[in-house]
């Protein structure tokens, strides 16, 4: 899929301060994995972070949503459905979620449990109000990563992302010595 250029002008006056190079990297994606930015199928973040000398800096990264997982993975036309069950403890508390992936052509499910402990994040707005529905929108995207390698390695869902979101600049802050990597 390629964008017209009304559709790039578009796109790009949601990212008036990114640099152009990021913005071409990100619109290749989209039209690589046939995903739409203006309806939220593939985001561009700001993930801000600390270098060793404490100097602030901004790296964008291409995220999906966990229903451009589906999208993508229904195109193929291999998927054979999925379900994702959140679990519990005794003490009635979410603990975590299990997703399977059917696909048509292998003989085997596809399963990953995520445990709550390891992503949820008091920060988070989304994790802190949502924590069943965000839990287990990872679970599927992991679970669905796994299903189709070769078209989502190297990709993450934006639920994946734990850290606060600053609701002003949209940007994610994080306090690290090193640059996030750049999947997708």
């Amino acid at each position: 899929m390629r964008f017209s250029t009304e559709h790039i002008k578009m796109i790009s006056e949601m990212f008036p301060d990114c640099p152009k190079s990021d913005l071409d990297r990100f619109i290749f994606n989209a039209e690589r994995l046939e995903l739409d930015p203006l309806l939220g199928q593939i985001q561009l973040i700001s993930r801000r972070y600390r270098d060793k000398n404490d100097k602030w800096h901004i790296n964008h990264q291409t995220l999906l949503g966990r229903d451009a997982y589906r999208i993508l993975a229904d195109r193929t036309m291999e998927l054979d459905g999925s379900e994702t069950v959140p679990q519990f403890g005794e003490d009635g508390r979410l603990s975590a979620a299990k997703s399977t992936v059917w696909r048509k052509c292998k003989s085997h499910p596809f399963h990953e449990t995520l445990f709550l402990q390891e992503y949820s994040s008091e920060l988070s707005p989304f994790w802190r109000g949502k924590p069943i529905t965000m839990l287990s929108k990872v679970a599927e995207a992991q679970a669905l990563r796994k299903a189709f390698p070769s078209l989502l390695t190297g990709t993450y869902a934006v639920e994946e992302f734990d850290a606060p979101i600053d609701r002003e600049t949209g940007e994610i802050t994080e306090e690290t010595t090193k640059p996030p990597s750049t999947p997708a």
